[in-house]
C-alpha cells in the first residue's frame, strides 16, 4: 500500500516481535526491572514509527494534490494552502498598499490554480496527536471520520502523552513501563495499525 504504509507495517511487526520476547523475559525475576524500562522505551519507539509514517503520508498527499488536474484542485481549495502558506504569512508584515498588491497576486494565482511549488507541509513536527489527523482530514477533504473509532482517537492521545513523559524526562522508562503491561502495548500497536490503515485507505479513495 502507498503513503508509507509498507515501512510502518515492517516497523510495527518488529515491535510486536520484540514484545513477544519481553513477555517471556518478564517471567524471570532477574529481568523484571529491565523489562519495565524496555516497555517504557517501546512507547517512544512506537511514537517514532508513527511520526515517520505521518511525515511520509503528508508528503505524498501534498504531491498527489499538486499532480491532480486543475478542476480537481479547484474542487478542493482548502488544500491550496500548501502553495500559499508563506505568502499568506507575509501579508501581515506588509504595508497597506503592498498588502493589497500581495492580495491581488494571491487571488490571481488562486484563480489560475497552476501547480505551484509546495511552500509548506501541514505538519508542525511535534508528536502526532488527534488534531494532526483531523487537520489533514479537513485540508484534503478526506472522506469519513479521521479515526476508526473514539477509542483509536484516545489511544493516540495516550501514546503521545506517555511518549512525551519519557522523552522529556518527566518519568523514567522503568516507571512508565511499570504502568503498562505487554498486553497493553500490544493493544496500542494494534490500534495504531488500524488508524494507519484507515488513513491510507481514506487518502487512496480520495487522491
Amino acid at each position: 500500500m502507498p503513503f508509507g504504509h509498507g515501512a510502518f507495517a515492517e516497523q510495527s511487526q518488529a515491535i510486536k516481535n520484540y514484545l513477544a520476547h519481553l513477555d517471556s523475559l518478564g517471567l524471570s525475576p532477574p529481568h523484571r526491572d529491565g523489562v519495565k524500562a524496555t516497555k517504557g522505551l517501546v512507547l517512544v519507539w512506537a511514537a517514532a514509527v508513527l511520526e515517520q509514517f505521518w511525515k511520509t503520508y503528508i508528503n505524498e498527499l501534498c504531491h498527489r494534490y499538486v499532480s491532480s488536474p486543475p478542476r480537481v484542485r479547484r474542487r478542493n481549495l482548502t488544500a491550496a494552502g500548501i502553495f500559499y502558506f508563506d505568502s499568506l504569512a507575509g501579508l501581515a508584515s506588509a504595508k497597506s498598499l503592498k498588502r493589497w498588491a500581495k492580495l491581488a497576486d494571491f487571488f490571481d494565482d488562486l484563480a489560475k490554480q497552476d501547480a505551484s511549488p509546495v511552500q509548506a507541509y501541514p505538519h508542525d513536527g511535534r508528536t502526532v496527536r488527534p488534531e494532526h489527523l483531523e487537520l489533514i482530514w479537513r485540508i484534503f477533504s478526506l472522506p469519513g471520520d479521521a479515526f476508526p473509532s473514539p477509542i483509536h482517537r484516545q489511544e493516540l492521545n495516550t501514546l503521545a502523552d506517555r511518549r512525551n513523559d519519557v522523552a522529556h524526562g518527566n518519568v523514567t522508562p522503568a516507571d512508565m513501563g511499570g504502568q503498562v503491561s505487554v498486553l497493553d502495548l500490544r493493544r496500542t500497536i494494534a490500534r495504531l495499525e488500524d488508524t494507519v490503515e484507515h488513513c491510507v485507505l481514506s487518502a487512496t479513495s480520495k487522491w
